[in-house]
């Protein structure tokens, strides 16, 4: 159980950032961008980890998540820096740019290293409880953070200051790292024939696994809603002219309604027939983000906090399918597909929020991306369970027919395989 406790000690630290509650405030006010611009900088940072999240989970498979997490921590090093020096767009795109990166790197490796040693003692069963712990200290330090940091903005301390404060936490999250157990010891560079026939066989475990392709869809969409509230409250509390302290407090509340939903969730995780749960999900965040949208008020902004409560729920079950239904040779690589779709959907999402808020403002952003996902929702219901309902009422008489004369053809065929030929099949 060394690298369970590491990683939630390494997690805490990773979230130890005093300037999450007023770094919106700093980009668009201190540093003179606009909306749209942060709306940029936020989708560089996600569609870079996105880009690189197959190779980095590759990377991590093939030379070891330790040293994975451990240059994670030199490049965010370096991104934080240019960050709070920067002055133009160039630089923080540059800064957003190795943001990512260091995210890819680090994203999955640390819960590998769990998994990992989890297995081999034969208590994989503790997982999601894990998951759950680690997400729910990690989200409760980065609130305690966040409430210090704004209180501290609010008395007159320069927002930069809060950033620079960060980079001696890197070098202690570098130092710990270190004393993770990597039972996969690192190997020579690989072949790139070695790695795209490690590419491709991690991507025909997904797409053979039912489970795994649905929960990657479901992820897809709570996750890009979970990150535009993350994201884009701050110019919604803007908007509606909240205080600093205020912008603390909410981080605080926002990190409980996402950490504590995973605490207790955990127990009750099940990887059958999870479909309903995902699509109430969606359902709901949709709806909670029309009435934010619409109400424009701080009742609104208490919605966009419920979202984030039901999104939350989510991830547990999600870390569960992937875990269970992934082979450790491909556990991180596979879970990379899952973290790379959500990225891509924030990152199209988050474009799209920023082009419509520069134009409009903040609350059509808000409506918009909360319209798409009720539809995303109401997509999978109609091919999923629209189709079925219609059959049982013979509305699809002819491509049931079909079907039906397909699955004849496939029989006659089976029936002209030898007695050794149908068993050799089967076993």
């Amino acid at each position: 159980m060394r690298n369970a406790r590491l990683a939630i000690f390494m997690n805490c630290l990773r979230q130890l950032s005093f300037s999450g509650a007023v770094f919106g405030v700093f980009f668009m006010m201190d540093k003179g961008f606009s909306v749209a611009d942060f709306a940029i900088f936020q989708s560089v940072v996600r569609l870079s980890q996105a880009v690189l999240e197959i190779p980095s989970g590759i990377f991590a498979d093939r030379f070891g998540r330790r040293f994975s997490v451990q240059l994670s921590r030199i490049l965010v090093f370096v991104a934080i820096g240019i960050i709070a020096f920067g002055a133009t767009m160039p630089a923080m795109i540059l800064a957003a740019l190795l943001d990512g990166i260091a995210n890819a790197l680090f994203s999955d490796s640390d819960t590998s290293l769990v998994y990992d040693s989890l297995k081999k003692e034969g208590k994989t069963g503790y997982y999601p409880k894990f998951i759950a712990t680690y997400n729910a200290m990690g989200l409760g330090v980065f609130g305690a953070a966040s409430v210090l940091g704004a209180f501290l903005a609010a008395g007159g301390m320069p927002i930069q200051w809060l950033l620079i404060a960060r980079l001696p936490i890197f070098l202690i999250h570098f130092w710990v790292a270190r004393k993770f157990i990597d039972k996969a010891l690192p190997n020579k560079a690989p072949k790139v024939n070695q790695t795209l026939r490690h590419l491709k066989a991690s991507w025909t475990e997904v797409i053979s696994s039912k489970s795994i392709m649905k929960v990657i869809y479901f992820n897809t969409i709570i996750h890009a809603m979970n990150l535009i509230m993350w994201v884009f409250y701050q110019p919604y509390g803007m908007a509606i002219n909240m205080s600093l302290e205020i912008f603390g407090l909410v981080a605080l509340v926002f990190a409980v309604a996402e950490g504590f939903p995973q605490f207790v969730v955990y127990r009750y995780t099940r990887t059958r027939k999870f479909s309903k749960l995902y699509i109430g999900l969606i359902m709901a965040t949709g709806v909670l983000g029309l009435g934010a949208a619409l109400l424009q008020n701080h009742v609104g902004f208490v919605l966009l906090i419920v979202s984030v409560f039901v999104t939350g729920i989510s991830y547990p079950f999600t870390a569960a399918i992937i875990h269970k239904y992934a082979r450790t040779k491909y556990r991180t690589t596979i879970a990379s597909f899952c973290t790379l779709f959500g990225m891509v959907g924030f990152s199209v999402a988050g474009l799209v929020f920023g082009e419509i808020a520069g134009r409009l403002d903040v609350f059509w952003g808000f409506g918009m991306i909360s319209g798409a996902a009720l539809i995303g929702g109401i997509i999978y219901i109609l091919f999923h369970w629209g189709r079925p309902w219609l059959y049982k009422r013979g509305k699809l008489l002819r491509l049931q027919a079909a079907e039906d004369q397909e699955r004849e053809d496939d029989e006659d065929s089976q029936h002209k395989k030898s007695h050794r030929q149908w068993w050799g099949g089967r076993w």
